[in-house]
């Protein structure tokens, strides 16, 4: 949907500039790619919809095309190969679960274009009342962007097949393109009565980057899988 003529990858759904407002309920998005492509339209919503088995991201916003905003409701992402991926995009995800990811449940990223990254163009998201598990490698990874979670978990995050490294819970870090990394790139989080658990390696991961976290648990995270060290609740 959108005005744009520029051809979409392959995606169950995908939305384009020129389609504000836009709402999707209640159906199911499957496909050989994506599951939904959101790239220059603010406003969109996503209500009560399942995003499974997509061969690529279930959801991914970005902001080639324009300021891109969407806001998933009532939602299940499950069992594709990323989960949501958020790039220099705002987000919002309520009441949701994003689960069984071949890769991080939620990827939040600066908007990077070949080798040049833009410190400004920063991807925001708020997770409320939600929950990630069961993903592979991090529950929630966030570079050069920022977070809110509120009211939300994340746990039962699974090492990376095959080194079997990570399994972390939520990860925020700078910002890196390639083997270049930007120190003044730092992520935020304001992470408020949630709950991060049966992760392994850490719970938190705090990189060059600040959290303020408050009536949160951190609890029963596992050693690193792949050399049994490790094992800690927050690292910063």
């Amino acid at each position: 949907t959108g005005s744009s003529s520029n051809v979409c990858p392959p995606s169950a759904l995908c939305i384009l500039d020129g389609a504000v407002g836009s709402e999707v309920h209640g159906v199911a998005l499957r496909g050989s790619g994506n599951g939904l492509l959101l790239d220059g339209s603010e406003q969109v919503v996503v209500d009560r919809v399942w995003v499974h088995d997509n061969a690529t991201v279930g959801i991914q916003a970005q902001i080639t095309q324009g300021t891109t905003s969407l806001t998933v409701v009532d939602s299940l992402v499950e069992n594709n190969q990323s989960g949501v991926t958020v790039v220099g995009a705002a987000g919002t995800m309520v009441a949701s679960v994003v689960r069984g990811t071949a890769g991080p449940g939620v990827n939040l990223l600066l908007e990077c274009s070949g080798d040049v990254c833009d410190p400004a163009s920063r991807a925001t998201f708020s997770l409320t009342g939600s929950l990630l598990e069961q993903n592979e490698g991090v529950g929630l990874f966030a570079a050069g962007s920022d977070l809110t979670m509120e009211g939300s978990v994340v746990r039962s995050t699974v090492p990376v097949p095959g080194d079997l490294s990570a399994g972390r819970g939520l990860n925020l870090q700078i910002s890196c393109n390639g083997n270049v990394c930007d120190p003044e790139t730092g992520s935020t989080a304001i992470v408020l009565g949630s709950l991060v658990e049966q992760n392994h390696d850490i719970g938190i991961s705090l990189i060059g980057s600040e959290a303020l976290i408050e009536g949160t648990v951190i609890r029963g995270t596992q050693p690193r899988v792949s050399d049994e060290t490790a094992g800690f609740g927050l690292s910063a």
